[in-house]
């Protein structure tokens, strides 16, 4: 499976198809990474420059953008380049919510606004990043979603990232190689678990010989489940609200607090005390996402029989996920690691219960 080093234009300068290993890792709602460890005589090492991409449309619609270059000497083993970087999701980072954004209603078109003043059509040009264009999703999963939520100097990518967790959702920019620009788009996996009709099965289980080794992690140790919000105002004059999901509020021994400081969310004139409340609550639940019982199945799996990654499943789907001792779930592809040395090639997925 080659992979096509990129200029900053997206015109391909060279085929990495020799290197000691590889590894590719998709993720569903966060950015992605890679590694490449390589001998520094190969002559295409001249060509794994910092800001050009990696490009390997056999593995992934994603792209890598090389970010880091190292070169380890040994008289003994040789010498080495070590290159890494993440995908395009990161770009995102490069940028803050210039100032105060209040986002209320339809959470697509919140999240394109975001976009649009702070990378698309800024006020301040410089800010500007040149033919990056926003998808609209028709997946009425995502179109039927609304946001209620302030925000001031906050990170974009950690927004958009947080926004999607906490409401199970994906994102990702991919390369537009019409004009050398960038799309993003959210989007949510496809159902392929048992307790639905529509679509196909996947069942990955060792009953049908297509998971090859797993390990399941199940922890509470950082599990939270109610949040104690609090505003603007000092001292006794601070409001506070409690955040939590569903209708029914934890008690006893099995509610677990923290507190997020929402500090800086205001009530704006205008702003009813209903409105305020839901936007203090998106901030609480925003944490409590990070915070949840993790439930998670890791594994190598044979990709090449039964089910076929890219074909059968793709990152962000839900599936069936069942081991030898009897640990079964319906889990989404969270996260997709593709390692390749010269033992072979191996996926190995993780799979997060839903």
């Amino acid at each position: 499976m080659d992979t096509f080093i990129l200029d900053a234009a997206y015109k391909a300068v060279a085929v990495l198809d020799t290197f000691q290993s590889r590894i590719w890792t998709d993720r569903y709602n966060r950015y992605g990474d890679f590694e490449v460890y390589i001998p520094a005589i190969m002559p295409v090492c001249q060509f794994l420059q910092e800001g050009y991409y990696l490009y390997s449309p056999d593995l992934s619609d994603r792209m890598m953008i090389i970010e880091d270059i190292q070169l380890k000497c040994d008289p003994e083993d040789g010498d080495f380049y070590t290159v890494t970087g993440r995908s395009l999701e990161s770009i995102l980072a490069r940028r803050v919510i210039w100032g105060y954004r209040e986002i209320k209603g339809n959470l697509q078109e919140g999240v394109k606004a975001l976009l649009n003043e702070n990378v698309i059509n800024p006020t301040k040009t410089t800010r500007r990043i040149s033919n990056f264009e926003f998808r609209d999703s028709t997946d009425s999963r995502i179109t039927s979603l609304t946001l209620d939520a302030q925000y001031f100097g906050d990170n974009l990518y950690e927004v958009i990232a947080a926004i999607c967790d906490e409401k199970r959702l994906g994102f990702r920019v991919l390369p537009n190689f019409t004009n050398g620009g960038l799309i993003f788009e959210l989007f949510k996996g496809v159902e392929r678990a048992l307790d639905q009709t529509t679509n196909p099965y996947v069942i990955f289980s060792p009953d049908f010989d297509n998971f090859i080794s797993s390990n399941y992690l199940e922890t509470t140790s950082n599990y939270k489940n109610v949040a104690l919000v609090g505003a603007d105002g000092e001292g006794s004059a601070r409001k506070y609200i409690d955040a939590y999901e569903g209708n029914s509020e934890p008690s006893g021994l099995s509610r677990r607090e923290t507190f997020t400081d929402a500090y800086g969310v205001s009530k704006d004139e205008g702003t009813t005390e209903e409105d305020y409340n839901k936007q203090l609550k998106q901030k609480g639940l925003e944490e409590l996402a990070d915070l949840k019982i993790t439930k998670a199945f890791e594994g190598e799996i044979d990709s090449s029989r039964q089910y076929v990654y890219g074909r059968d499943f793709g990152i962000g789907d839900v599936v069936q996920v069942t081991n030898n001792y009897g640990q079964s779930g319906k889990s989404r592809v969270s996260e997709i690691v593709m390692s390749e040395d010269d033992t072979g090639f191996i996926i190995t997925p993780t799979f997060t219960a839903e």
